[in-house]
């Protein structure tokens, strides 16, 4: 909340100002509803491939058996299209950050400059992260958090960051129990 307040307090735009910046700084204040409710469709959405592909004990409602075609098509439809929504999103904050740079917003020490490299690096880095959280049973956080401090956040952030990821990770997990 501090740091949010003094990158907003910061940023103030001055009376000559173009309006736009009070408009991205009023945003700023605010939850990104519209961010979170994409988080949970695609939570939604896994939980949907999860039951379609059964195991642990539950048979597949479509008859999906373990290694056929409908099962790793169940495997590779879905994180293709993590991937582009992943890039898809990426972008997205570029073009939003030039915007924000444009108007003069005064970007805080912590805020992650997202290049084309950040873009790329940071999804691949959560796909490694989970790739070694499931094969070594640790949790994925050891490794995004030293990524995450890598691309310039604040341990604070980091922290909580994390945290808030937890839930969607123990969510998922439950279900495919």
């Amino acid at each position: 909340e501090e740091l949010r307040d003094s990158a907003l307090l910061a940023s103030k735009p001055s009376s000559s100002a173009d309006p736009s910046l009070a408009l991205v700084l009023q945003r700023e204040r605010t939850t990104p509803w519209s961010k979170v409710f994409v988080l949970l469709a695609v939570c939604a959405c896994y939980m949907l491939v999860v039951v379609a592909m059964g195991g642990r004990g539950a048979s597949s409602p479509l008859g999906v058996v373990p290694c056929d075609a409908a099962y790793w098509a169940l495997v590779v439809v879905p994180s293709l299209a993590l991937y582009a929504l992943t890039l898809l999103i990426g972008k997205r904050i570029q073009a939003q950050e030039r915007h924000k740079a444009a108007l003069g917003y005064h970007f805080q020490k912590g805020d992650v400059e997202w290049t084309d490299g950040t873009v790329r690096v940071y999804p691949l880095m959560s796909v490694m992260a989970g790739i070694i959280a499931g094969l070594l049973g640790m949790g994925g956080g050891i490794v995004k958090s030293p990524v995450m401090l890598r691309l310039g956040m604040l341990p604070q952030v980091v922290s909580s960051t994390s945290s808030y990821m937890i839930l969607f990770t123990s969510f998922t997990s439950t279900l495919e129990s």
